[in-house]
Order: C-alpha cells, then structure tokens, then sequence
C-alpha cells in the first residue's frame, strides 16, 4: 500500500493513554496498520481496552459506523518487542 505521507506501517511505542490514542488514530485515520508496544506488557494490556472503548464511544456518538471500528481495531496489533519494530516506517515514542 503507498500513501501520500509515506507512512506505511508505525510503530507506537508507550502503551499509556498517549500512546494508545496515536495508534488508534492512525489505525482510524490514516487507514494504516499500527504496531504497539510497551516494555510493560501490563500496560499494553490496558492500552489495547482503551482504544476500545474510545471506538466504542465514536461509534455511539455517530462519529464513526461499525465497520469503521472494526477495520480501526484489526489494524492494531500488539507487539512483544524493539524487535519487531524492524520494519515499521516510523517510531513514535
């Protein structure tokens, strides 16, 4: 896939609120593939949640419909670590 920025596959690499809030909006907006990772597997897991619920909450604000989110939510995926960020485009931290 070539996009106009470039920007193929990110890797996010804070599973926090920031962090998962750039993964979702560059799985929902960009319409890329996002790569998340925390060094705390902890985090990731309640990073992974919130990003649910923000779908959730576009979905029923009428911001986003249904097939957006899902296609948002396979877009994300969590990753286990530094080195599965070899091949990302770019790394935000």
């Amino acid at each position: 896939m070539s996009l106009a920025h470039g920007i193929r596959v990110p890797g996010v690499l804070d599973g926090g609120h920031m962090g998962t809030s750039i993964t979702l909006i560059s799985a929902l907006c960009a319409g890329v593939p996002v790569l998340l990772h925390d060094r705390s597997s902890e985090q990731t897991n309640k990073g992974l949640p919130l990003t649910e619920k923000l779908l959730e909450k576009d979905f029923s604000a009428g911001r986003i419909k249904s097939e957006e989110a899902k296609e948002a939510r396979d877009r994300i995926s969590a990753v286990d670590g530094m080195q599965d960020f070899r091949a990302v485009d770019m790394l935000v931290e």
